[in-house]
């Protein structure tokens, strides 16, 4: 297992540590984003001032590793329900102990810690096959990535209208459910069993939603698996394309499920990453090179049609000395 935190601001960033645990038989992780705009209110901590989006996302974590290490017998079908019930109790709880400062700001926006959850639970199915189980609330996401069927995204996120991952990235939807104390809330659940080899993801939208299409988050991490030495390389890379790329608050934790290196699965990757750059990549990165032709031909144009305009104005200007010769002239009464 592995996962990182990338900061826009040191200090104040709203994604939480991601969750990484083995806990009896099963393997868990998770991430958690604070909301920014709706959990913007300053609150007191012993660190200092900070929003209630950061501090939602810590104890949202913190809850969720008690949760996971007090509920090892419970039946499958009760999980979501109890997780839930663990979590609204102990952000309501949280809530009554904090010292808000006085704000300026009302909005019916604004939210009781508001913070996003994506967590994934592997244990072991049969032998060679695994079950994801995968609990959210919003539009933090879980993944597998495998090289039978690339990257599968296992959750949907809880956004107004619908939109699908693609539409997103243009549209900027709205949350429609998220972690918050004294609001509704819910949890929901997942199932995916899968054979190994793959790598389980879970990731917030800093990870994937300043890329212009699924499909390039996917090539970033396929092709950074080839760039990497080992896993822990891949980690490393994968902080330093995702800084470069992200306008937000970046975390991710990951596990390997079924491979003892990383040259494995760069094997069992090799015709899945053939079929991506055929079948995707290859296409877009044609129209994204005649885009940025086309831009650059728009910008000759422009610089074109301005030397235009400047020489036209300056022969205008030597053509009029002859042109219109200064002539007695005479006006009716």
């Amino acid at each position: 297992m592995a996962s990182f935190n990338y900061e826009k601001r040191e200090g104040r960033g709203e994604d939480a540590d991601p969750l990484t645990l083995v806990n009896d038989e099963s393997v868990w992780i998770g991430v958690f984003d604070g909301m920014g705009g709706a959990g913007a209110q300053m609150i007191e901590t012993p660190e200092g001032l900070r929003s209630a989006a950061h501090v939602a996302s810590r104890h949202a974590v913190g809850l969720t590793a008690d949760w996971i290490r007090s509920s090892a017998e419970m039946a499958a079908k009760e999980a979501a329900q109890d997780l839930h019930d663990f979590l609204k109790a102990g952000l309501d709880s949280k809530q009554r102990e904090l010292a808000p400062v006085e704000s300026r700001i009302r909005s019916r926006l604004i939210r009781k810690l508001p913070t996003t959850a994506a967590i994934l639970q592997i244990c072991d199915h049969q032998a060679g096959t695994y079950e994801l189980r995968a609990f959210w609330a919003g539009d933090s996401r879980v993944f597998a990535l495998t090289p039978s069927h690339g990257l599968l995204q296992l959750t949907v996120d809880h956004l107004k209208g619908g939109p699908d991952p693609y539409e997103n990235l243009s549209s900027d939807a709205p949350m429609s459910n998220c972690l918050e104390a004294d609001e509704e809330f819910f949890i929901e659940e997942a199932l995916l069993r899968l054979e190994e080899p793959f790598i389980a993801i879970a990731a917030t939208d800093g990870c994937f939603g300043y890329f212009n299409t699924p499909m390039e988050f996917e090539e970033l991490l396929v092709e950074s698996v080839y760039e990497a030495q080992d896993f822990n390389a891949w980690r490393d890379i994968l902080i330093e394309k995702i800084c470069k790329a992200t306008g937000d608050d970046a975390s991710m934790a990951f596990v390997v499920v079924g491979l003892s290196s990383i040259d494995e699965f760069k094997a069992a990757m090799q015709e899945g990453r053939l079929r991506l750059y055929d079948n995707f990549m290859s296409k877009l990165n044609t129209i994204e090179s005649t885009v940025r032709l086309t831009r650059v031909q728009l910008e000759e144009l422009k610089r074109a049609e301005e030397e235009q305009l400047s020489s036209m104005k300056t022969l205008w200007q030597r053509y009029k000395e002859t042109y219109q010769p200064e002539l007695p002239r005479l006006r009716s009464k």
